[in-house]
């Protein structure tokens, strides 16, 4: 830094950086996503430059355009070519990592950098394997050689580990020169890449273990492939006969958690609680309570089956801090490897069990975890939100796991944080704990689930003497307002709605709430965040929902004393037709902004259609 400093010679000086990946986003692999990344690190940092450099997203977003449109391919070009003007003032320096991670043709990301360096503003570090096309464009650019730099540091690493070792530093049945040798062996097959190096090294300490002399180690070293993805498949395919079912499932769900995103990495006590059950879906629904003592035992027996399991290839990480240890990838290469086509068809990944699903066990876990949980929910981690994802996903990939997995999720959400103890004394009856499921059912928008349930028997169950109030709401009033979820402000579902009015849950259904008010299903709808005046929360959505509701019978005009025929004054006492004349004006207004033509012309026809029926109520009562 201290001589980009000196370079930028008293002008600001800007450091952004950006890591491609191959097997990421097309934000994270492309040339655009490239060229987009810089952007706005530069930006960011320099937003007096916003209105040269981006003119009309900067116009746009001073007229108060909703959801403004990333740039174009043509619009990132030239606002870089005014970032590398020779007006501009500032100096520049961009770190490019894995160049060679494109995916398409690395050609567009080298003519990209090479229309960079052509100004005097901007100095760019890139790293990238030595692939044909970087090796040909870069070759009369100064260059760094990855495995020059780290050649000390390897050596240092090999020898730390590998002579403090017990069985060579105190029982020496090795002399100096052959551990010296198999260093040497490690050293000069890593090729600089660090990683490799550390499972080599595990590697030799496996045979240091089971006291190889010096030709069995050297035959160990030689069969290290010297291909990172090559030495992973090693690993795998040495894995002892009667771990791989363990191994395969640890691997399976840890890589789908991955890949999900859901949670950054996996509870080490949700792990080892679903590990000692075999990972059988069959028993992951009984939740138990453990003191700190018995969670450090199993911390500890898990942290060892994974080494003795996994070959290293998933970590115990022990946090500084009171948190809880977690689960991952030793490295992130590792995911890579498992992502790559076929991998999982490698006989030593092979699941036998045809009713394993890896989503349906992360969701087990995620209940587990809620029930356990006695904190606050936080913006840094909320998780009924992460149990509702991975309900979701289940859904998706395993629907017939759901009725039981929703009872336990319904059982952690009602006893989370409770002693057994005072757990048994209020234990909720199985009915009770199936009409809560549902409930969450319909807040996830698990809309096939429900659709094989009947709505009509779910009305016919008793009521809950834990959920208060809640016991009396309808599943509309549950699709609305999410209380159970806690998540009112998430998009509601069209076709949830849809399904649940179809099936008897009328919108001008008396709800009682708090004490003696009341309020209907429609009430509560037009009273939501989604209705409010400056909501415009999924606009085709919302005025989809509100003509299902209209076409229902719900009751917006104003009620009439006068008349004998009025339904009962609390369902009409409250007019909604000059708010649904507003929403409905507001709607086709922002119905330009949609993306897709089709979506535009659904929601202009769905306004038209409020605005006609509202006119014409006022036609039937002056």
């Amino acid at each position: 830094m201290s001589l980009l400093n000196e370079w930028a010679s008293g002008r600001k000086l800007t450091v952004a950086s950006f890591f491609l990946w191959n097997i990421g986003s097309s934000e994270q692999n492309s040339q655009e996503g490239l060229a987009r990344g810089l952007l706005y690190h530069v930006l960011q940092q320099n937003q007096g430059l916003i209105p040269a450099v981006l003119p009309d997203m900067w116009q746009e977003a001073q007229i108060g355009v909703v959801d403004l449109k990333v740039p174009s391919k043509a619009e990132t070009k030239i606002a870089f070519e005014r970032v590398c003007a020779e007006t501009t003032e500032g100096a520049f320096a961009f770190f490019i990592d894995g160049l060679d991670e494109f995916n398409g043709n690395h050609r567009d990301g080298i003519s990209f950098v090479k229309s960079l360096v052509t100004s005097a503003h901007i100095k760019i570090l890139v790293s990238s394997r030595p692939i044909d096309t970087c090796v040909a464009a870069f070759s009369s650019a100064p260059m760094l050689r990855l495995q020059d730099l780290t050649a000390s540091d390897i050596a240092t690493y090999i020898n730390d580990v590998v002579r403090a070792h017990p069985y060579t530093a105190e029982h020496s049945y090795l002399s100096g020169k052959t551990v010296q040798r198999l260093v040497n062996d490690i050293r000069r097959k890593a090729d600089g890449v660090f990683l490799w190096v550390v499972l080599a090294c595990r590697a030799l300490i496996e045979g240091l273990e089971a006291y190889d002399d010096e030709e069995e180690l050297r035959r160990r070293v030689d069969e290290l492939p010297p291909e990172l993805e090559s030495l992973f498949q090693h690993i795998l395919n040495g894995l002892p006969p009667r771990y791989l079912q363990q191994a395969a499932k640890l691997l399976r769900v840890c890589y789908v958690n991955r890949l999900l995103q859901i949670e950054a990495e996996i509870s080490a006590f949700g792990l080892a609680w679903a590990h000692v059950q075999d990972m059988d879906i069959s028993k992951l629904g009984n939740f138990v309570q453990f003191s700190l003592d018995q969670r450090k035992e199993k911390y500890k027996i898990l942290e060892g089956r994974l080494r003795s399991r996994c070959r290293g290839l998933l970590e115990f990480k022990t946090p500084v801090s009171d948190e809880t240890p977690s689960i991952d990838f030793m490295h992130r290469t590792v995911f890579e490897y498992l992502s790559v086509p076929d991998v999982w068809k490698m006989d030593c990944l092979q699941i036998h069990e045809r009713q394993f699903d890896a989503n349906t066990i992360l969701a087990y876990m995620s209940c587990y975890e809620l029930y356990l949980y006695e904190g606050l929910e936080d913006e840094d981690h909320d998780p009924l939100l992460v149990v509702s994802n991975y309900v979701r996903k289940v859904e998706e990939s395993s629907p017939s796991n759901l009725p039981h997995l929703l009872n336990s999720f319904a059982f952690a959400l009602t006893y989370r944080g409770e002693s057994k103890e005072k757990r048994e004394v209020s234990l909720m009856p199985a009915l009770l704990m199936q009409k809560t499921a549902s409930m969450l059912a319909v807040e996830l928008d698990l809309t096939t689930f429900v659709k094989s349930q009947s709505v009509r028997k779910f009305n016919a169950l008793p009521r809950s003497h834990r959920s208060g109030g809640n016991s009396e709401k309808t599943l509309l009033y549950h699709a609305f307002k999410k209380p159970l979820t806690l998540h009112e402000g998430d998009p509601c579902s069209s076709i949830m709605i849809g399904h649940l009015v179809r099936s008897g849950c009328g919108p001008n259904q008396s709800i009682a709430l708090n004490g003696k008010d009341t309020r209907t299903c429609w009430d509560i709808w037009m009273q939501s965040k989604h209705m409010k005046d400056d909501a415009v929360l999924a606009p085709l959505q919302s005025a989809e929902i509100t003509m299902i509701m209209i076409r229902a019978g719900a009751v917006f005009v104003p009620f009439d004393p006068s008349d004998p025929n009025a339904i009962i004054p609390h369902l009409t006492a409250r007019g909604y037709r000059t708010r649904l004349k507003e929403k409905a004006e507001q709607w086709l207004e922002f119905s330009p902004t949609l993306e897709n033509a089709r979506e535009q012309q659904e929601l202009r026809a769905l306004c038209n259609e409020i605005l006609e029926t509202v006119a014409a109520s006022y036609g039937k009562r002056p």
